[in-house]
């Protein structure tokens, strides 16, 4: 394996690099010989990267450019967002068009066989269809004005932009780029998009005066740009990379620069670059820099994956912020849960403290989105945030937060949930039938191993009679309904071994509790799984235990309208809403863990696939008090260079 060296320090926060440059990663100080180097590393061609650049030079080393992907984040990399993609190149970099580059070369010798452009095709559907960009905190918004007939984009950059210089342009080009958009189109109207470093006050840009000088219309909000290609007929650009994304959504697109994409004859364009002789398509153009440039990598686990695996990820990510975007009102008396749910709410919700008139429980957060607010008395949203202890390790207790629409009131809430909506409703598409039966193997494989430690019971069970488990960790749930439901399973079991077991986030693994009178063991615990190898059946309101043991294969009856129950899966008693269907424990399983809770990642907030989620609560089971000394170190440090 190659030894890539790096001079800037802040590249030593940049997460997993190395499995993004697949090799040894090794940092150089200043003043401070460096042997052993295969390579050296630095961020595109920065400034910060010229100490990189001269030592490359002088010792006859390779000289690889880094830069962000072309699918980069959910917010900008200036608010400290992870990287889900990134551009390693050792020939040159892809916006600098006075010599070639790796993507250049890849262009070229652009393959041509079926199954690369049918999955090129592929994949540029799935970018439509996600609506992503190289950032994606943008919402989905009109800036038209309604007499407006026709309309075309121009689309500004930051200003001293490298890629601009190193793209044969300046600021001559960018006017007359407004120019011609303004000659070009008479009658239409004209929107300057202005880059979103610029929107967050970090940097400035080229055409934020001349906009007003030729009476153009600015976008100086944020905007899915995929909104304004739906509503345009051409794209104006010098070297933006949102050209590109404009001739993957059927634009014509004029450059005044010379981008990657430009030359191949996809473009009108103002300038030649010689070196591209050879006309392209477009699904050539994608599939080099797309899924051939660009390396992608989970930025929660450090593992590398597919273009199509980063889609889906960032496309939960965004469908999560959409669906919370607003402004939402939090009950004064909650307000300790204020930064809990600014991380499981996101970045695109406004978390506003009501003074009165928005009632909720003291320990279940309630927030009214005040845009359907009709009065403060009244709301016509309201949504319940919950933990669900679906991983039970480490930092993963109530990684799953599920979000339901309701009334903040238990009974109702339950019955009018989102998720049992879901459940009686939705049926699985053909691609998701196929994924449930894998998910169910995938998360009992997971439960089981979470069982198969070593516990050692502390009381011995009776071998002539069935043990009964009988699980509360309802707060809800007072001394006299406890006793009412124990004697009714002891009418309903007269010589069957109850154990009844309460919620103790205090209790060390199980603890003996208070016996009732018409218990045979009474327990405290802090995470009640391991004991269900023990027993033959499982009793509950409604605790989330009950669908772990049937995912187990253990036997449940329920005494409430616990959301698995209904289904066909367990006994049940007491259940006020009847289904409207059956389901198999497989389509229980992927409606719960796909369709409905959310995850967050532990460190960061940022939400996260089941698959990532699984995959780190693996990791924490090895490491049961979080990251490693190292991890922990290294992340402390990229909060500070990234002031996050």
């Amino acid at each position: 394996m190659k030894t890539v060296g790096f001079f800037a320090a802040g590249h030593a926060v940049i997460g997993h690099l190395d499995r993004v440059l697949e090799a040894r990663v090794k940092y150089c100080p200043p003043f401070y010989p460096s042997q052993g180097l295969d390579a050296v590393a630095g961020w595109g061609y920065k400034p910060s990267s010229k100490r990189a650049m001269a030592y490359a030079a002088k010792h006859n080393l390779p000289y690889w450019a880094l830069e962000d992907g072309f699918l980069r984040s959910i917010g900008l990399g200036v608010h400290g967002h992870l990287e889900h993609s990134f551009i390693v190149d050792p020939v040159g970099v892809y916006y600098d068009a006075t010599k070639p580059s790796l993507l250049e070369n890849l262009i070229i010798h652009a393959p041509q066989d079926t199954d690369s452009l049918e999955r090129a095709n592929r994949c540029i559907e799935m970018l439509r269809q996600a609506r992503l960009s190289k950032y994606n905190l943008a919402p989905d918004v009109s800036v038209f004005s309604q007499k407006a007939k026709s309309a075309v984009l121009v689309v500004d950059q930051t200003y001293g932009d490298t890629s601009v210089r190193l793209g044969m342009a300046s600021a001559t080009q960018f006017e007359e780029m407004l120019k011609a958009a303004i000659h070009d189109n008479p009658g239409a109207e004209v929107l300057v998009k202005v880059h979103p470093d610029v929107l967050a006050g970090k940097k400035k840009g080229y055409l934020h005066e001349l906009a007003k000088v030729y009476s153009c219309r600015l976008v100086a909000q944020e905007v899915n740009p995929w909104s304004l290609f739906e509503r345009v007929s051409d794209v104006y650009v010098v070297t933006s990379q949102l050209g590109f994304e404009a001739l993957l959504a059927g634009k014509r697109v004029h450059c005044f620069g010379i981008p990657f994409y430009a030359g191949w004859g996809l473009t009108q364009d103002r300038q030649q670059c010689d070196r591209r002789q050879q006309p392209r398509s477009l699904q050539q153009l994608f599939f080099a820099a797309y899924l051939q440039y660009c390396r992608y990598i989970n930025p929660y686990t450090g593992e590398r994956c597919a273009f199509e695996d980063t889609v889906a990820l960032l496309s939960l990510q965004k469908q999560h912020l959409e669906r919370l975007r607003g402004t939402w009102l939090l009950p004064k008396n909650q307000r300790t849960f204020l930064p809990r749910l600014n991380r499981v709410l996101g970045l695109a919700a406004n978390i506003r403290i009501a003074s009165d008139g928005v009632s909720g429980c003291a320990d279940k957060p309630a927030l009214v989105n005040s845009y359907w607010l009709q009065d403060k008395s009244q709301a016509s949203r309201v949504i319940k945030v919950q933990a669900l202890d679906l991983f039970s390790v480490g930092p993963y207790k109530g990684v799953g937060y599920g979000l339901s629409n309701g009334i903040e009131v238990v009974n109702e809430l339950l019955n009018k949930s989102e998720l049992l909506g879901l459940l009686n409703q939705y049926d699985l598409l053909s691609y998701e039938q196929d994924a449930a039966s894998g998910l169910y193997t995938v998360y009992r494989r997971y439960l089981q191993q979470q069982i198969s430690e070593t516990y050692t019971c502390f009381f011995q069970f009776p071998k002539d009679r069935k043990i009964l488990l009988v699980v509360e960790d309802r707060e809800q749930l007072s001394a006299e309904d406890e006793l009412v439901l124990l004697n009714l399973i002891r009418e309903a079991n007269p010589t069957a071994y109850i154990i009844y077991a309460r919620k103790d986030w205090n209790a060390d693994k199980f603890a003996i509790c208070p016996l009732p009178s018409v218990c045979d063991r009474g327990l405290a615990y802090d995470d009640i799984l391991p004991f269900i190898q023990w027993v033959d059946e499982v009793h509950t309101h409604s605790s989330l235990i009950g669908f772990k043991a049937l995912v187990l294969s253990v036997p449940v009856v329920t005494y409430s309208d616990a959301f698995y129950a209904g289904w066909g899966l367990t006994e049940d008693n007491m259940l006020s809403i009847k289904r409207a269907r059956c389901l198999t424990l497989e389509e229980l399983v992927y409606m719960l863990l796909i369709k409905y809770v959310t995850y967050h990642d532990p460190d960061t907030g940022d939400v996260i696939n089941f698959e990532t989620a699984h995959l780190l609560a693996q990791r924490y089971a090895h490491y049961p008090y979080g990251l490693t000394l190292a991890s922990r170190i290294k992340r402390v440090i990229r909060s500070i260079f990234l002031n996050t």
